[in-house]
């Protein structure tokens, strides 16, 4: 099974959202169309999952010579969301592609790997609404009983059955 594709680990993946901004920028007249490739360029080499459009715009202003307004702020900030959509389409595909089922059963006991605790629980269901994720109930969470029953949402390759 080849890796989960992220943002981290997928250049590509900021660099389409990148593009998908650059073509905003160009939309809304900040820009014009011939710029676009050099603009999507600028925006992938400052650019990180999460990264707030006002940080995006001050570094695009520092080191790029951009000109931000508050316009251009607003459609910087949308970055993050365009990354966050870009990952998750390209996580679909490869779990499609991959042909990703759950490893382990519900109900089974495990260990959360990539958790800054030792954190373990029970896989209470597969997730809908992610890639390849379980529904995880934490051990001493008291978020996980009734009437909250509070699931942490966990990779597949990020556990280990106890």
């Amino acid at each position: 099974m080849s890796e989960r594709p992220t943002a981290k680990n997928t250049p590509a993946l900021i660099e389409a959202a990148a593009r998908r901004v650059a073509d905003d920028l160009v939309a809304s007249r900040h820009f014009e169309a011939r710029e676009r490739n050099d603009v999507a360029h600028d925006i992938a080499k400052h650019a990180r999952p999460h990264i707030d459009g006002y940080v995006l715009a001050s570094q695009l202003e520092q080191f790029c010579g951009w000109m931000p307004d508050d316009e251009m702020v607003g459609i910087l900030g949308m970055l993050s969301f365009e990354i966050m959509q870009a990952e998750e389409e390209s996580q679909r595909e490869w779990a499609a592609r991959e042909n990703i089922v759950p490893p382990l059963p519900i109900g089974e006991r495990v260990k959360l790997v990539k958790s800054r605790k030792a954190e373990t629980g029970v896989i209470s269901g597969v997730c809908e609404n992610g890639t390849a994720t379980y529904l995880i109930s934490i051990d001493g969470d008291p978020m996980a009983s009734a009437p909250t029953h509070a699931r942490r949402i966990v990779n597949f390759e990020d556990i280990e059955l106890l």
